[in-house]
Parts: C-alpha cells; sequence; structure tokens
C-alpha cells in the first residue's frame, strides 16, 4: 500500500474529470494540436541475442492501462491522447527507476547497494490475447461509480479492460481514496500474487497523472515493487510509523528500519530529523528505498531487493514472459528462450538426488496445454540417481507434485524450460524448489 494525502476543497475539484479538460488543453502544444502527434506506437524489440549470465538477462513486462472514470465521456479525442503520453511517459520512468540510479543521488552507505533490475516495462502494441483478438493496450472506460477504494476484488472497477492476469500487468487509472476516509487520496496498491487472477494487478489515482507527476516514478515503482512480491522497507506492515522492530522486509541487504519515512512537515522534501533510524542504532535508515514512503527523493532499490524481484517473476508471475502469436507457436520475452538459428526447438528436465520418492510431477506447457508425468520412486531411477522427461517444448511450465499414495498436491511453481541444456530440480521435504 502507499501513503495517502488529504484531498484538500480545491484538489476535489480537479480530481472531477470534467474539470481538469480545460488543463489538459493547456499543456498541448500547437503542434500537437495541429498534428494531432503523440508517441508513435512501436512494440519494443526482442533481443535475439543469447544473453550468457542471469543476472543479464533482460525481463520484460506488458503492461496494459485501463482509464475508468465517471466523466470519461467528456474527454475527447486529443484529451485521451495527452493521457495515452502521460502513460508513455511513467513506463519510461519505470524504466529508468528500475535500471538507471544515480548513485551520486543516493546517501552512503546505500549507494553501494544499488541493484540494477534488468527488468523493462513496455506497451504492447502488437500482441494478441488466449481468443486471437488484438489486445488494445489502453483503454478508457465509463463508470457510474464516483470513486473507487482500495478492494482485493473489485469487478466494477477491474472487469473494465481486463487482459489475462497471467500474460500481463493490468494497472487500472481510477479516483481512487482510503476507505476509512474517503476524502483523503490513496495513491495506489497493488495484489502480490493471482489468488484471484481476475483482479490481479495494480491500481493508481488518477491524482498521480495530473498533480503528482513529480512523484510519479517512486510511487509507480513502490507499487509495482509489491507486485513483484517485495515488502516495505520496514516490515510486513505498519503504517503508523511504530517502532515494532521485531518485523523484516525479508531482504539481507535492507536495514531493519523502524518505521516509515514521511514528509510530515508537508514541504516536499525529507528533512534531516524526518528520516527513520535504524532499529535499535543511531544510523539512518534506507529512506531512499522505493519500498519506504519518502516519495521525493531518487529512489532505489538494493541488489537483494532486486534478486527477490527476479526470482519472483520466475517463480510466481513467469507467465508475463510468454506470448501468444496466434500462429500455432509461441513468443518469449526471456532472451535465453530465442536461438538465432531456431535448432533447438525442445529441452529436459530431471529430478536430481532426490530426498523423498513416491511422487508424480506434472507438467503443464502454459500455452499448449500439453502435459507430461514423471514418477519419482525407487523403480523408476535413472543413471546417476536422477528422473528425467525429454524432448519437452520449449516454454514455461506449471509444475505440480502429487504423492503417490494420496495424490494431494504438495507443490506448485511454475518454471520456464529455455533450451537443450537440462533444466533441474530438486525436491526437499517440502516438495520441489
Amino acid at each position: 500500500m502507499s501513503c495517502s494525502c488529504h484531498l484538500s476543497t480545491a484538489q476535489k475539484k480537479t480530481t472531477i474529470l470534467g474539470t481538469i479538460l480545460k488543463k489538459i488543453e493547456d499543456n498541448v502544444t500547437p503542434k500537437e494540436k495541429e498534428n494531432n502527434s503523440y508517441p508513435e506506437k512501436k512494440p519494443i524489440k526482442i533481443n535475439t541475442s543469447i544473453i550468457q549470465t542471469e543476472n543479464d538477462e533482460v525481463i520484460k513486462i506488458p503492461i496494459l492501462f485501463h482509464f475508468v472514470h465517471k466523466d470519461i465521456n467528456l474527454l475527447n479525442e486529443q484529451a485521451k491522447k495527452t493521457y495515452t503520453k502521460k502513460f508513455y511517459k511513467l513506463i519510461t520512468l519505470l524504466n529508468e527507476g528500475f535500471n538507471e540510479v544515480n548513485p551520486n543521488n543516493i546517501d552512503h552507505p546505500y549507494n553501494l547497494k544499488i541493484g540494477k533490475a534488468n527488468i523493462q516495462f513496455y506497451i504492447p502494441t502488437k500482441e494478441f490475447d488466449e481468443n486471437c483478438k488484438l489486445i488494445n493496450p489502453i483503454s478508457f472506460h465509463n463508470t457510474s461509480q464516483e470513486f473507487f477504494v482500495e478492494k482485493r476484488k473489485d469487478p466494477i472497477l477491474k472487469n473494465n479492460g481486463y487482459v489475462n492476469s497471467e500474460h500481463y500487468l493490468n494497472v487500472w487509472i481510477c479516483d481512487l481514496r482510503e476507505a476509512h476516509n474517503t476524502l483523503k487520496i490513496k495513491v495506489g496498491y497493488a495484489t502480490k500474487n493471482r489468488i484471484y487472477p481476475t483482479y490481479d494487478g495494480v491500481v493508481f489515482s488518477l491524482v498521480l497523472f495530473n498533480e503528482m507527476e513529480k512523484t510519479q516514478k517512486y510511487w509507480s515503482s513502490h507499487e509495482i515493487g509489491h507486485y513483484l512480491g517485495l515488502e516495505h522497507i520496514w516490515g510486513t506492515d505498519d503504517e503508523l510509523g511504530n517502532i515494532i522492530c521485531s518485523l523484516d522486509d525479508g531482504i539481507s541487504d535492507t536495514p531493519r528500519q523502524n518505521g516509515p519515512t514521511l514528509d510530515k512537515n508537508g514541504n516536499k522534501f525529507i528533512e534531516l530529523d524526518e528520516v527513520k533510524k535504524i532499529c535499535l542504532d543511531i544510523r539512518d535508515g534506507n529512506y531512499q528505498n522505493f519500498m519506504d514512503y519518502s516519495a521525493y527523493v531518487e529512489g532505489m532499490f538494493t541488489k537483494d531487493q532486486v534478486k527477490h524481484m527476479r526470482d519472483y517473476i520466475k517463480k510466481n508471475r513467469s507467465g508475463l514472459l510468454i506470448k501468444n502469436n496466434c500462429n500455432g507457436s509461441v513468443v518469449s520475452t526471456i532472451p535465453t528462450i530465442i536461438n538465432t538459428n531456431n535448432s533447438e526447438t525442445s529441452g529436459s528436465i530431471c529430478i536430481a538426488n532426490p530426498n523423498y520418492y513416491n511422487r508424480k510431477v506434472v507438467l503443464t506447457h502454459k500455452f499448449t496445454s500439453q502435459k507430461f508425468e514423471l514418477f519419482v520412486n525407487p523403480q523408476s531411477k535413472g543413471s546417476e540417481n536422477k528422473y528425467c522427461l525429454y524432448e519437452l517444448p520449449l516454454g514455461i511450465y506449471r509444475i505440480e507434485v502429487y504423492t503417490t499414495f494420496t495424490n494431494s498436491r504438495v507443490e506448485s511453481f511454475e518454471t520456464p524450460i529455455t533450451s537443450r541444456e537440462t533444466k533441474r530440480l530438486k525436491l526437499d521435504q517440502n516438495g520441489y524448489n
């Protein structure tokens, strides 16, 4: 969750879409009005060179924007193009925040811990859904609802524009308020898993695009950090800033901070007396971290936060990396899946040195739905104490592990098979990891 801001009388007026149209028109240059110009929609080209190391592997995540408002019909075509430019600008800011942090703007010693995520966000313009229908990456939707509050399941909001969240990050923009006080703006919120797939994604306040543009990079990186599995830097949750130093974010190179850093003075600047300290220490916390609440700073992720997000994508959101091109095959945005000579079309998977036997492993190809089974028991043991399946089509697989005695599922996760090189999994007492 993000910091909330008090909604003044002036803000209440400007968040009503009909009253900000003039402001939008004023921001459009005469040349743009004449030419109706806005950023050309070009899909990002996939780098077909094979990347050798996992840390250099560029992960590309497609973002779809769904603008939902009760006055959306008041937007003319020029205003829609203006918002389209804002969404493209947000993509640029996200890519800067995840990949191009200037260490000169980060305090020591945290400037030595800056991680480059190698995660690129893009707006897909020539991609298809599971029904081979061309996806509309930026859509505008009218609603009868005055405003919205944070809800994990909100069909009134999230049915608008939704595209399969397994393969796309859906972002909704609306008039978003705090549930306990609807006079306060809520900047945004994100879901961290796909328990409810049709509601999975990120929601941003319209105010973030109209009145808070200076903090767009920070808050958008913050919420998408949540979407990719990160907690607040001070721990699982304590938005009041209470010192609960038993809580932690589970990241080894972030300090155990004693609460969120807030601009309490309201001067749009983090002063020294506002910086939170490390628990039981006089040193400053990592207040410039995107997973704090400081907002008016450069922003950064640490190296271990980056590793956590990349691991989280590959384990929990790997479907984002595979696309359907509607000609009977799939397209991957993982560079190592792409082979320039097109000679590799299959790979292998092995269970090496399992600690527990009597397991059935079911592999399901995420796009073709092909199923493969592997039984792990002493009678089926292969050479070198491993169990393998060969000649598997490349792609993302759903791995489900069952006990052979009760047929109970003990583990479920996703993994890519990206080349002819064998993918190795290990079995522990909880299943596979």
